[in-house]
């Protein structure tokens, strides 16, 4: 009995009967890849109540190393997209504005950006707009190839 209230103690919503397990077999239905530690949460909240048929099979699967992990990097979750879009956005104006008020004052953007600091730069042939996204691609993305991507993104409202 004591072995018993432990359990029960040491979960903070035992009194809410919350199936931790309810959304699992679809998920697993359609094929989506549940990993490691979100099988031990969630079995650990289930208790000592019987295990779903396929989410057992699922994880006797996951255990035996027959299921393929997703390549590719996880996905951001949705704040932390919001979060880096907002930088981005900023930044993109930032720049913008400078290089564009640079442009309309002396002609060029030289003696700012430092990986172009000769006249001979094919960066500075580009208008500021497209300046300003490779330096923020550069600083927040993967690179300046994706300065595409931070147009895109300041684009938006």
């Amino acid at each position: 009995m004591s072995k018993h209230r432990t359990t029960t103690s040491s979960n903070r919503f035992a009194c809410m009967d919350i199936d931790y397990l309810a959304d699992l077999p679809s998920r697993i239905a359609e094929g989506e890849y549940i990993d490691g530690p979100e099988l031990a949460e969630r079995l650990r909240g289930h208790g000592a109540k019987p295990i779903p048929e396929p989410v057992l099979d699922y994880l006797c699967r996951y255990l035996e190393g027959t299921i393929a992990k997703p390549r590719g990097r996880k996905p951001a979750s949705q704040s932390e997209r919001r979060r880096l879009h907002m930088i981005v956005g900023g930044a993109y104006r930032v720049y913008l504005a400078f290089l564009a008020e640079r442009k309309r004052r002396y002609g060029h953007p030289v003696g700012w950006l430092k990986k172009c600091n000769t006249p001979s730069s094919p960066l500075l042939d580009r208008p500021p707009g497209e300046i300003a996204a490779r330096l923020v691609a550069r600083e927040f993305l993967h690179g300046e190839e994706s300065w595409r991507t931070v147009q895109n993104i300041s684009s938006r409202k």
